[in-house]
């Protein structure tokens, strides 16, 4: 296979990213307790330790949901950020992008290949029903997003 093959066929995987969706059903608080202990646990890096944090996911799975934050080519991921750009009173005051490429980002990210992916609209939509989402929800996915559309080279240089 030729290199030209090999960057043509190359495709970046998803990242997975965990929002808990169920807060009301009893005992939950406990699993989600336990994923927690076994993740923080001494031995978790062992294969007992493992066997212990994917029982303690699948006992929570039902309880969240998984999105699937995926980058998008560079050129649309330019046209974004052109299409969002702030202010100038908000530029002065440090802001990179408005606020409406939050949500645009989020609808081009996330769910790429789901069935019924969430729009722009409804992404602005769950950040503005009180209690559905949290603050740190909405960083954790933009940051995703952002990383994934990271295209730098990691640049590792070491001593000697």
């Amino acid at each position: 296979m030729s290199q030209r093959d090999r960057l043509l066929g190359r495709r970046l995987p998803p990242t997975p990213v965990r929002i808990r969706i169920d807060y009301t059903t009893p005992g939950v608080n406990g699993l989600v307790a336990a994923l927690a202990s076994a993740r923080a646990a001494a031995d978790a890096d062992t294969d007992e330790g493992q066997s212990r944090i994917l029982a303690a996911e699948a006992a929570t799975a039902p309880y969240f949901e998984v999105l699937l934050v995926a980058g998008i080519p560079p050129d649309r991921y330019d046209e974004l950020v052109s299409e969002h750009q702030p202010t100038d009173e908000a530029r002065k005051a440090g802001h990179q992008w408005a606020t409406s490429f939050v949500p645009a980002l989020l609808a081009a990210c996330i769910g790429q290949d789901a069935v019924d992916p969430m729009s722009e609209k409804d992404w602005i939509e769950w950040m503005r029903i009180p209690g559905a989402a949290a603050s740190g929800e909405i960083t954790l996915l933009f940051q995703t997003c952002l990383d994934v559309n990271d295209r730098s080279p990691d640049v590792m240089v070491g001593k000697g």
